[in-house]
């Protein structure tokens, strides 16, 4: 793995965690260059896969001496600098005329590249179809990839090509999708040369979808050609060493812990959501909060109920004033007893007393 400083201020930091594996991986950007002689055939078809790429594509309008198979220090470099990690590189020379070059990056170095020599003949610019086509294709919508062919499942180097193109065009994974949005279809077809057997060819066609009326509840879908127009010869390619793809294919951490987890999964931030299921809650049962109306403080401010009182006289109990006998003693006893109990003695009672 290349080695990096470690960051020592705050911006620092927010970059290094931006670069650090994820457990979903996001869209990847890629950078488009030509080199000192490209011609402008390869100039328009660098333009074309730029626009379909956008908006995360970056079109770099100076000339590079570049040669990515003999030396890929300055390409690496240029990655970096600007935050992609997949390429193409547009090139011409005597022995590969017009030849695009595919590649992509791990941890700031070279993964794999492909490189394939482009017809003149039979290429088409998306401005050149234009003209002849109704519909119009969305910018950053998903595009819907068909691979036609058996090379693509028998031959090693068709399956790192579709490999390529799968992370070159993917974008966020999401669990539903609007069939409205799908407006876009590439199409890649493997066959071999008719003169020359051994050579791979693979054709590159972009269409627009159009939705018309149908006979039934349906719509008619027609296919409407929208360009580029890319015949591709294969002519060679490279693959880093096993150590470093063993690296870029291994699997987070944190995605293997989840990964025998029932009911969870990840938001579109990237959060962690989870699923509980709970049994049927009986509300008769359930433990709520008892309360005291009445605490102590709020007790001694409420006058008692009322008793019958007893009064002694003479050691005979007299529990009603009626009884015979003088209740002078028994009235100075209660008009001096607490104050509690005089609230207790209603007034009918007193006066009773007093008239006697």
């Amino acid at each position: 793995m290349s080695s990096f400083r470690k960051p020592k201020t705050a911006k620092g930091r927010r970059l290094a965690r931006k670069r650090e594996a994820k457990v979903i991986e996001g869209e990847k950007s890629a950078i488009f260059l030509k080199t000192t002689t490209a011609t402008a055939v390869i100039g328009n078809a660098l333009l074309d896969l730029a626009t379909l790429k956008k908006p995360l594509s970056k079109l770099l309008s100076h000339r590079n001496p570049i040669q990515p198979f003999e030396d890929a220090t300055s390409l690496e470099f240029l990655t970096q600098v600007n935050h992609s990690s997949l390429f193409v590189v547009g090139s011409n020379n005597k022995k590969r005329p017009q030849a695009l070059t595919f590649g992509r990056t791990f941890d700031g170095q070279i993964l794999d590249m492909m490189e394939f020599t482009m017809d003149p003949t039979t290429f088409r610019s998306i401005q050149s179809l234009s003209k002849e086509r109704e519909t119009t294709a969305r910018l950053g919508a998903k595009p819907m990839l068909i691979f036609l062919g058996d090379a693509f499942e028998t031959s090693e180097d068709m399956k790192q090509f579709k490999s390529l193109m799968l992370d070159f065009f993917h974008i966020q994974d999401t669990p539903k999708m609007n069939l409205a949005g799908l407006d876009r279809v590439i199409q890649f077809t493997a066959s071999t040369d008719v003169n020359d057997l051994s050579k791979k060819v693979v054709t590159f066609r972009h269409y627009t979808v159009q939705k018309k009326k149908g006979a039934d509840k349906f719509p008619k879908v027609v296919l409407e050609e929208a360009g580029p127009r890319l015949d591709l010869t294969f002519t060679r390619a490279v693959k880093a060493s096993r150590d470093l793809q063993a690296q870029a294919a291994r699997i987070h951490k944190q995605a293997r812990l989840d990964k025998h987890k029932k009911n969870i999964e990840y938001g579109f931030m990237g959060e962690k959501l989870g699923r509980l299921h709970m049994e049927k809650q009986d509300f008769n049962q359930i433990a709520l909060k008892k309360t005291k109306s009445l605490g102590k403080g709020k007790r001694a401010n409420v006058i008692a109920p009322l008793k019958e009182l007893d009064y002694k006289a003479g050691g005979k109990v007299r529990k009603r004033p009626e009884d015979d006998g003088d209740f002078s003693d028994d009235f100075d006893k209660i008009t001096k007893g607490s104050t509690k109990r005089q609230k207790t003695i209603p007034s009918a009672y007193l006066s009773s007393i007093i008239s006697e």
